[in-house]
């Protein structure tokens, strides 16, 4: 059967072997850590929280959304933000909106914005997913223009991956391999992409990442694009429905970083894949300047890495009055900080995988200015297992084959 570079047009060939020439020039400077950046101010301090062994650590007024926009995890919140963007929104609206992200928090109960969107639901009806209407936070319909470039974007992300990996002789895809991707609650995209690069493709998801009431997009999207993919709602690290090795291929991509017991879902993995088929993951350590993600990142550099767990919840207690009850469930059940980058090798040769691929991306140079002396040796007491790689890393993204029998 044809290989993925052949099911190319020329052109395209072309162009992947030109990507896959520059991407192993820059690859090899990636693992190279040279710090010679100048710190940078920070900006305004709103006050301090004490640790309970007396230190203070800094809320910056401006940090997190620098880092991410928190507030983009409440549906509500982000309805508005897309009405925005889409000129579908009112000056209440908007008002709503500006007021209730505040500078690094919300300032307002997240039931009042539901509230309020309960409201408006009658005048933007036209313009959500009839399935949705009945979730407490409707999803706006993406036109068809919209769509169709999220698709393309992961559809030459993809083609890109595999022609490294042909190149590479990690792995060559075959027509009509099957695929599962583990994470399908943001749209989909990926797995339409995946669709029409020749996979016979499968979702399952758990809400791994925290998110609800997210389901009616990818069946909206999918009847759009009269796709064939499948979706199963289903959780990874317990025994699922499909028959032992049926996949030829395993991919996610944030989504790691936010399963808790990973020896099971590798466990489950290897059951699910073919002889020599491969696990493809990317992921967001915990470690690293975002590890927080939207709900956890605190106010400071690293925040979330000085902090124990006890101290990371009391942090948001008094800091996130607004976000507590939504944040503290999630970092015990949506976010693992157990798995440095030596702890995820480990399990995967526990689990008797071959690692054939790994790739760490480091932060960017504003992060990396950021990383003082102090902060460094505050993180590595705070979390005696890992080392200056956790710290630096912003992605990792490796391929892991299940050996023949």
């Amino acid at each position: 059967m044809a290989t993925l570079t052949r099911m190319l047009p020329p052109t395209m060939r072309y162009y992947g072997k030109k990507w896959f020439r520059a991407l192993r020039k820059s690859t090899a400077l990636k693992h190279s850590y040279v710090h010679t950046y100048a710190p940078r101010s920070l900006g305004e301090i709103d006050t301090y929280h004490q640790t309970n062994d007396n230190r203070q650590i800094a809320v910056y007024r401006n940090y997190r959304y620098s880092i991410k926009k928190g507030w983009t995890y409440f549906n509500g919140l982000y309805l508005l933000h897309l009405l925005n963007l889409e000129n579908l929104a009112t000056d209440e609206d908007r008002e709503i909106l500006n007021t209730t992200i505040g500078h690094r928090t919300l300032t307002q109960s997240i039931d009042e914005v539901q509230a309020y969107i309960q409201t408006i639901i009658p005048r933007i009806e036209p313009h959500i997913i009839p399935e949705s209407t009945h979730n407490q936070t409707p999803i706006l319909k993406p036109t068809d223009s919209q769509i169709a470039k999220t698709t393309n974007t992961f559809l030459q992300s993809h083609r890109n991956l595999f022609l490294d990996l042909e190149h590479q002789g990690i792995f060559s895809a075959q027509p009509n391999q099957r695929v599962l991707e583990i994470g399908f609650d943001t749209g989909g995209y990926s797995l339409f992409a995946l669709e029409q690069l020749g996979f016979q493709v499968s979702g399952i998801d758990n809400q791994y990442g925290g998110l609800v009431e997210a389901g009616a997009l990818p069946e909206y999207i999918k009847k759009n694009l009269h796709s064939q993919v499948s979706f199963h709602h289903g959780d990874i690290t317990q025994t699922t429905h499909f028959d032992d090795e049926t996949f030829d291929v395993i991919y996610s991509a944030s989504v790691l970083e936010h399963i808790t017991d990973i020896p099971n879902a590798l466990t489950e993995m290897f059951r699910l894949l073919k002889p020599n088929g491969v696990l493809i993951h990317k992921y967001h350590p915990f470690y690293c300047p975002s590890g927080g993600h939207t709900l956890g990142i605190p106010d400071t550099p690293w925040g979330h890495c000085q902090l124990t767990h006890t101290d990371y919840v009391n942090y948001i207690e008094d800091q996130r009055p607004f976000e507590a009850d939504y944040t503290k469930p999630w970092l015990s059940k949506a976010l693992t900080r157990d798995y440095p980058i030596s702890r995820m090798q480990h399990a995967l040769a526990q689990a008797n995988f071959k690692i054939t691929y790994w790739q760490e991306t480091p932060t960017t140079e504003q992060n990396l200015a950021d990383l003082t002396p102090q902060i460094q040796w505050t993180c590595f007491q705070t979390n005696p297992q890992i080392g200056l790689s956790d710290l630096i890393t912003e992605s990792i993204m490796f391929v892991a084959q299940k050996p023949n029998k």
